[in-house]
């Protein structure tokens, strides 16, 4: 779009009239932006190939870590909060600080048995020597049970320390889009071919894109400097668009790896082609010929 801004107002101010005078057409543009779009090249290459898949990768550390942090952390008062795959639901009224419940209530699936804890009120001790954390469950009961029997257990307690273990922050499986380009070339996997011709797609995007600026800006005085904008906006979203078609059929192995993205880069640098041939006249002759 700023190339296409910047182009359009010497068409529309009657400079590239002066400047075909002087022997600088359409190809001398092409190559004046072709300098620019190069130095931005190197920019896009770092940002898809290196800063966005390590941004990634630790945006998933982060999630992960909190993920294994203790469920005390992540209590919502009101609701019922479950933790371990549903082996523990925990719900209280209030929270009247980080460390004081009110009205707790705790269900422990053990398995072959199950257990159910409720109090007036809790509190959580941390433990530092031996880096744990629990929750004292103050002036309550506990209900226990075997499964498939209906006999109860019922233990009154004063406190009661229940402790919530931090869940182990293991290996950590990184989706595509967090992995580096030499973890990518390592397989030929097609979820690794999708994501690296997607890293590569947004390079050429940009590129392409850029060259089809030159033959759109070409308008006269009276069509205004914003004349080709909503066709330059059209051509990037059916770009994009397709791109998004392509890799959906990458994904799906309706495409070969072979075809890929690629044929869609191919449509539009043809496109490219032809309206820079006719902009500088070079269809026009061979039609003559």
């Amino acid at each position: 779009l700023s190339i296409l801004l910047a182009l359009s107002r010497l068409y529309k101010d009657s400079e590239m009239i002066a400047l075909s005078a002087c022997g600088i057409g359409p190809p001398a543009l092409l190559k004046s932006v072709l300098l620019v779009v190069l130095s931005f090249v190197f920019l896009e290459i770092a940002l898809a190939m290196v800063l966005a898949p390590w941004a990634n990768s630790k945006i998933q550390d982060i999630k992960e870590t909190f993920k294994s942090q203790a469920d005390l952390e992540l209590i919502t008062p009101g609701q019922f909060n479950m933790a371990d795959h549903g082996k523990r639901i925990l719900f209280t009224e209030e929270m009247l600080d980080t460390t004081s419940l009110k009205n707790v209530f705790l269900h422990l699936d053990n398995g072959d048995s199950e257990s159910v804890l409720a109090s007036d009120s809790a509190h959580v001790v941390i433990d530092e020597k031996q880096d744990s954390r629990y929750i004292v469950f103050q002036n309550g009961n506990r209900y226990d049970r075997l499964v498939d029997s209906l006999e109860y257990r019922i233990i009154k307690f004063v406190n009661y320390a229940v402790l919530m273990e931090d869940k182990t922050l293991g290996r950590v499986d990184y989706d595509r889009d967090a992995l580096s380009v030499t973890e990518l070339l390592k397989t030929d996997s097609l979820s690794h071919t999708v994501e690296m011709q997607w890293r590569i797609s947004q390079i050429l995007m940009m590129i392409i894109l850029a060259f089809l600026a030159v033959p759109l800006s070409k308008a006269t005085p009276r069509q205004g400097r914003y004349g080709k904008m909503a066709l330059a906006i059209l051509l990037y979203i059916v770009y994009s668009n397709l791109l998004v078609v392509a890799t959906n059929w990458l994904k799906k192995d309706v495409v070969s790896p072979f075809i890929g993205l690629w044929w869609v880069h191919i449509l539009f640098l043809l496109l490219f082609m032809l309206l820079f041939s006719h902009q500088t006249g070079w269809l026009q002759r061979l039609y003559r010929n």
